[in-house]
């Protein structure tokens, strides 16, 4: 069966953006823990990345142009040892 791939447009970042993960418990993601981005204003999902490493998180920031980063402060909750 083919793989179904498309692109979304990226949401701008939030002023009050809050980064969490998100554990999967599906065969297709092996149980693994997603990164989400939240409007901690508004309480909406913004954005979700493959997974909670690192190198996804700084590989994902450094990507948002910098006329679009309008931050206030992040609330980034971290359980484990970066």
């Amino acid at each position: 069966m083919p793989t179904l791939s498309f692109q979304v447009p990226r949401l701008t970042l939030p002023t009050n953006p809050g980064i969490d993960h998100l554990h999967l418990n599906m065969p297709n993601y092996n149980g693994s823990y997603l990164c989400s981005f939240v409007d901690n204003d508004v309480r909406v999902l913004n954005e979700l990345l493959p997974d909670h490493s690192r190198q996804t998180l700084s590989t994902h920031l450094e990507k948002i142009p910098l006329k679009q980063i309008n931050v206030s402060y992040i609330y980034y909750k971290y359980v484990g040892t970066l």
